[in-house]
């Protein structure tokens, strides 16, 4: 009998250790696996983040290539891009899917992240003038004005070989310029660079500024393509020099509109309420002057209407100049010109940008709207493009 209790006993505590063997073992597995998990969690995450920083780079990224991204810790993420949506505005919603892997473990969900230009870096100006001579007679400017009065001090705006856009440092224009404002007073305060001249105003104060300054950045590429909010004129004499007449036409959309070098289009009694754009060749050198007369005529307007390709596009002609007659113009919204001739009573209201020069400009008054200058159109700014994200939504994804 006290052998076989011994030999119970003994069994018992062998079924009772290799119970508890395979209790330890199952718990490690376990905590094997928690961790797993846990790894390829944070794996996801992280390519989250990754998929954020490539979308603000490039807001056409389309995922990870292969395997995906290896973290240090030997896991790894992958992300797939499922869908751009256009959210308005210049913005972009991406949805993605993203896939945490370490081990045995794996951990998924999608994500809607809403990528949008960064229109922080906009100064507030009524008028900035980026080249070399100018000239603004019995005019007022309800804002301030930035003047390039040094040589080289503007970043010019410039496309390679490829059509990407990018910034010449420390280029602008190669002398200082004269400036003269005559019988003009800016109701605001004057940037300017030189201190070795007279005030060039009576009314407002002057400052003087360090720092080049960038010219507007554009990228023309898509108001060239028809689609919601534009309408694309042809001009008739597309094989010669002769003047493209426009006469009382009236649109709610973008008018969008492409010259040959020195041709003119004249714009009489006409309303562009979604604005005017004027496309110029991305390898056209803008300080050469202008390659294009842009005439407004008999009390035409440009601007100020909400059916256009994007808000506030107001004149947009970078490579031509502008000109009017005697009788009144108005434009409204954000304007890039490469040149002034001789502007006459015309009421200027958003931003106006000259690039290159102004002969004369008389009787017009001109007035920051800061509604503008906070939202410009989504093809232009003061810098190299660049995007913000903010992630909409995540969830989880069976698939």
């Amino acid at each position: 009998m006290v052998l076989l209790l011994a030999l119970a006993f003994t069994g018992l505590l062998i079924l009772f250790a290799a119970s508890m063997s395979g209790s330890a073992r199952s718990q490690l597995e376990s905590k094997r696996d928690e961790s797993e998990a846990l790894r390829a969690e944070m794996a996801s995450e992280s390519g989250l983040e990754f998929a954020r920083r490539q979308l603000a780079l490039n807001t056409e990224w389309n995922g990870t290539a292969g395997d995906g991204v290896e973290l240090s810790n030997g896991s790894r993420f992958t992300v797939a891009v499922k869908s751009l949506v256009n959210a308005g505005s210049g913005a972009t919603d991406a949805t993605f899917a993203v896939t945490g892997f370490s081990g045995a473990g794996v951990h998924k969900f999608s994500s809607v992240v809403r990528v949008a230009p960064d229109r922080s870096g906009v100064p507030p100006y009524a008028m900035l003038f980026l080249g070399n001579n100018f000239t603004m007679t019995n005019g007022t400017v309800l804002g301030d004005v930035f003047l390039a009065d040094r040589a080289h001090k503007v970043n010019d705006w410039l496309f390679d070989a490829y059509g990407d856009g990018y910034y010449a440092d420390s280029n602008g224009p190669e002398q200082d310029g004269k400036k003269s404002f005559n019988g003009t007073g800016v109701d605001g305060t004057v940037y300017k660079y030189r201190d070795d001249l007279d005030d060039y105003q009576w009314l407002g104060k002057e400052v003087i500024v360090e720092n080049n300054i960038n010219m507007p950045s554009w990228d023309l590429d898509e108001l060239a393509v028809p689609g919601p909010g534009k309408v694309i004129l042809t001009n008739p004499h597309n094989v010669s020099s002769k003047i493209w007449s426009m006469d009382g036409l009236v649109y709610e959309e973008t008018v969008v509109i492409n010259l040959l070098n020195k041709q003119t289009v004249t714009m009489t009694n006409c309303n562009f309420k979604g604005g005017l754009v004027v496309l110029c060749p991305e390898n056209y050198d803008i300080r050469s002057g202008s390659r294009n007369l842009v005439h407004l005529k008999k009390g035409t307007t440009i601007g100020g209407g909400s059916k256009g390709a994007a808000p506030n596009i107001g004149l947009i002609a970078p490579g031509a100049n502008l000109k009017n007659e005697i009788l009144p113009n108005a434009l409204s919204g954000f304007h890039l010109v490469n040149e002034v001739d001789l502007l006459r009573n015309c009421v200027i209201n958003g931003q106006m940008v000259i690039l290159n020069g102004c002969k004369d400009m008389r009787d017009c008054v001109i007035t920051h709207d800061p509604a503008v200058t906070a939202n410009l159109p989504e093809w232009f700014g003061y810098g190299a493009p660049s995007y913000t994200t903010q992630v909409m939504s995540i969830y989880e994804d069976f698939e």
